[in-house]
């Protein structure tokens, strides 16, 4: 089991390049065995003896696939183990195990035939445009108003659009239609209403299941307990509509392991019940109750002790003291800053401060205007925004929608097809002057609530 090949490594070289003659380091012969074991239907499991320290990846070749690397770890002589994701189903790759010396050069194993198998998710037939990097994880869900999803899964879709891998929630009958999935670290955060943490490989870790189904947004803290959202439901006197009505506002709670409440804060015991904006807010829905609220995001800040929770039917986003209760501040129409100029978003998704950039997708419903895209910049001490950037989705998304600032500078926007037939569910990655250098759409009968990137190959 051995190929040497010890070569010059110069900045930017792949390690597929081929070497040239001088880089061969006379009588030196080293071996790197490398065992695979399949995971699933779609990725490997290598098992690399490196015989010194260095720099380890594996290199993934295909006849009709452009060449490919895991992303290099630094490794010590002994037992590694590399995780081979983001290969397409029914493919044959060549896997080759390369080691970077510290002097620059490189020692690469025997190539190894790996097949992957088909996937066990039903097909999606994305169709991509345009090119990008990294895996594009997506929870495609069948339109309709059925109560028990039939097929619900979560894939990861490279940039031609295909399938490269795969999870079924563990609790497929209690999913939800806003199910996405979240990354931290190493591990996936998968929401269906209840929440499980995921590992790359697609093995469950754990499970919460609260109560009561939380909707719409779940967040782990780092002590492992679990931030979500619960609808709360109640008769109350509003003057506005005369009379006693029965109003949906929202709970923020958290929840520890075995799903038990912790600690809750109420928009009842914080708001006022006398705000309601905008259409959305002031129409009698199913079962002749008012939504007030509608909160459908959640992030943590600063330590983890200010929560930002998005709440669509009052057209604002507020930042809350975790350990008080108290409202610090408000942004939006009738909030706490004062807008340089352009308007302010209504029915809102997906709110996400990143520093002093509050980016979010203003659906535009209560204003009557198309979708867009918009990052306000905020100054929290003088109270003051002004809008950073913004992009025009060209059409009107009545709902759902994301929008996540990548490391390239890009903006991953998903346009999730709404639940009308109509319209079709696109991720699309947007660059910092409104071009779209990348997207995808899923099949018609398909809606997409939220989208993530992952980078596990280079």
């Amino acid at each position: 089991m051995l190929l040497l090949v010890l070569s010059l490594s110069c900045d930017g070289d792949k390690p597929h390049d081929t070497p040239s003659d001088d880089s061969v380091v006379p009588g030196v012969h080293l071996e790197l065995p490398m065992e695979l074991a399949a995971i699933g239907e779609l990725a490997a499991l290598a098992t690399v003896e490196p015989p010194e320290d260095g720099r380890l990846w594996v290199e993934l070749r295909s006849d009709d696939v452009d060449a490919q690397r895991t992303i290099p770890v630094d490794v010590v002589a002994g037992t590694v183990e590399i995780e081979v994701l983001g290969m397409r189903a029914e493919h044959d790759y060549d896997l080759v195990p390369v080691l970077e010396l510290a002097d620059g050069s490189r020692v690469e194993g025997d190539t190894q035939v790996f097949t992957t198998g088909a996937a066990t998710a039903p097909v999606v037939e994305a169709t991509a445009s345009g090119s990008t990097t990294g895996i594009t994880l997506v929870a495609p869900a069948p339109k309709g108003k059925q109560e028990v999803l039939e097929g619900a899964y979560l894939v990861g879709l490279d940039s031609d659009g295909q399938v490269v891998w795969e999870y079924t929630p563990e609790a497929l009958d209690r999913a939800e239609k806003d199910r996405f999935v979240d990354v931290v670290g190493d591990e996936l955060i998968v929401f269906t209403g209840d929440v499980e943490t995921v590992s790359r490989r697609g093995e469950l870790l754990s499970l919460v299941a609260a109560p009561i189904r939380m909707h719409h947004e779940a967040v782990r803290l780092s002590d492992g307990n679990t931030l979500g959202l619960l609808g709360d439901t109640r008769e109350i006197y509003v003057e506005r509509f005369g009379g006693v009505v029965t109003v949906t506002g929202d709970a923020i709670v958290e929840v520890d392991p075995e799903g038990e409440i912790v600690w809750e804060w109420n928009t009842f015991d914080h708001l006022d019940t006398e705000r309601y904006p905008g259409g959305l807010s002031q129409v009698l829905g199913k079962g002749d109750i008012y939504s007030w609220t509608h909160a459908n995001s959640l992030q943590l800040l600063e330590d983890e002790t200010v929560i930002l929770v998005s709440l669509r039917h009052q057209n604002q986003i507020l930042a809350i003291d975790r350990a008080t209760g108290d409202l610090l501040w408000t942004v939006g129409e009738e909030g706490d800053f004062e807008l340089s100029a352009g308007d302010w978003f209504s029915s809102q998704h997906a709110a996400r401060l990143d520093g002093d950039r509050l980016l979010l997708v203003d659906n535009g419903n209560d204003a009557g205007k198309r979708t867009r895209v918009v990052e306000y910049a905020l100054d929290i001490e003088a109270k003051t925004a002004e809008i950073s950037w913004t992009w025009d989705l060209g059409w009107s998304l009545l709902s759902m929608g994301e929008a996540d600032r990548l490391p390239n500078g890009n903006v991953l926007v998903t346009a999730g097809g709404d639940r009308a037939d109509e319209q079709v569910a696109q991720v699309l990655e947007i660059d910092p002057d409104g071009q779209e250098v990348w997207g995808v759409e899923l099949p018609v009968d398909k809606f997409v609530y939220r989208s993530e990137r992952v980078y596990w190959l280079e």
